[in-house]
């Protein structure tokens, strides 16, 4: 006769590994409105994000410039330029945004006194 361990169930159960469970907080698409809804919500995020990050070094040259800009006082003034930056990539995108109305109203330009050619080095 062999010796053979025997093995109670209740061991057994101690070694299952359990898998992860889904997440049933997140809600799933499960119609092409709401499919079109969620990736607007994403889009929307996105241009959010990039216009933040590409602002932040425009505030941080000002700072170094000697303009602190930082003061809540100025907070609608950065908002404003958070936006313009946006409206501006959501505009090569051919997406709307409503200063791309008023800068089309409002702003006027001569191509002659545009400054063109100026070399900012970030190394000074």
């Amino acid at each position: 006769m062999t010796d053979k361990t025997v093995v109670e169930p209740k061991e057994v159960a101690n070694n299952v590994i359990k898998f992860p469970q889904r997440n049933t907080d997140i809600d799933i698409p499960t119609t092409q409105e709401e499919l079109t809804e969620s990736v607007d919500r994403i889009k929307t995020m996105f241009f959010d994000m990039v216009s933040i990050e590409l602002s932040s070094p425009v505030f941080n040259r000002a700072s170094m410039h000697g303009f602190d800009v930082s003061n809540d006082s100025y907070i609608k003034d950065c908002i404003l330029v958070v936006e313009a930056i946006k409206s501006l990539l959501l505009k090569t995108k051919s997406i709307h945004h409503k200063l791309q109305d008023y800068a089309d109203e409002h702003i006027d330009y001569d191509e002659d006194e545009i400054v063109a050619d100026v070399d900012y080095d970030d190394d000074e």
